[in-house]
């Protein structure tokens, strides 16, 4: 069995730390990860014979408070969704040691899988794959909901090959406006920087950016992220020649560089004819390559 973890949910793992043989009823298999305030951990849970991915968020300083208000915030949403492509939240635990809060458990649906960077694939299949990504983030968007930390690590390729977002922490409702900057740099959009409302253009950057990491990993010189990514796709026509230099298709690079216009009001994000779109191409190269 493979542990599926994101990036963030394996910053900062200490495996010195001794692992809780259970908590709250729960039996520990195995840390999958940790971050600034949390833990991630696979569970097991006797009664239901089920294994779930607990995220234990812990208060050490007034500070963490923010990771509390994520994790609320991701059960608030998550737990009202049912679609195969989204990791849902099944139940909340709130550890009040005084008056206040100071622990949560948040119970994850477990999700058998590798972030989507690290499976590697044939253009055509990933194309299909963010195919399928697009058209979560249109069931996502018609729920009124924006998940805002689009990137490679917060999507998951299960042994099935589907692609499950993860990660809902920085999710919010469309229209919404940060009070303070969220997001990863290379993947966010010009309107998260700058705390404007956010909306479905704002993912469509996200998947954008992520299909360029991608598609041009085994083409660049060294592996784009950071600076370097955030510096490319602030340039949409040479997003559009780099993918198609890289790809062979001219078609492809032009409709990811329309997925970055800096304007949102301007940027594609109609997400069901994008995946339509990429399964196209998908298709089409696929073709060729026979």
């Amino acid at each position: 069995m493979v542990w599926a973890r994101s990036r963030d949910e394996m910053a900062a793992e200490t495996l010195s730390e001794p692992l809780p043989a259970v908590v709250q009823g729960f039996q520990v298999l195995r840390r999958l990860g940790r971050g600034a305030a949390s833990d991630l951990l696979a569970v097991y849970e006797p009664r239901s014979r089920h294994v779930y991915t607990l995220k234990r968020v812990v208060r050490h300083e007034d500070r963490d408070q923010r990771f509390l208000d994520q994790a609320e915030r991701e059960f608030a949403i998550t737990s009202r969704l049912d679609h195969p492509g989204i990791r849902s939240a099944r139940r909340i635990v709130r550890v009040r040691p005084r008056l206040r809060v100071g622990e949560i458990l948040l119970l994850l649906d477990f999700v058998d899988g590798e972030p989507l960077h690290r499976v590697p694939a044939a253009l055509e299949e990933q194309l299909r794959r963010f195919a399928e990504v697009a058209r979560t983030l249109s069931f996502l968007h018609g729920q009124g909901i924006v998940h805002g930390d689009l990137k490679p690590g917060n999507m998951l390729v299960d042994g099935d090959g589907r692609v499950v977002l993860i990660d809902f922490g920085q999710a919010c409702e469309a229209g919404q406006r940060k009070e303070r900057i969220q997001g990863t740099p290379g993947f966010m959009a010009p309107e998260q920087a700058t705390l404007e409302a956010l909306g479905p253009a704002t993912d469509a950057f996200g998947l954008a950016a992520t299909m360029v990491q991608t598609l041009l990993r085994p083409n660049a010189e060294s592996v784009l992220e950071g600076a370097r990514l955030a510096a490319l796709v602030r340039d949409p026509e040479l997003v559009a020649a780099t993918l198609a230099e890289a790809t062979g298709a001219a078609d492809l690079g032009e409709l990811v560089a329309s997925m970055l216009h800096a304007e949102p009001h301007r940027r594609r994000h109609d997400l069901d004819r994008i995946a339509e779109a990429l399964a196209a191409f998908a298709a089409a190269h696929e073709r060729l390559g026979k």
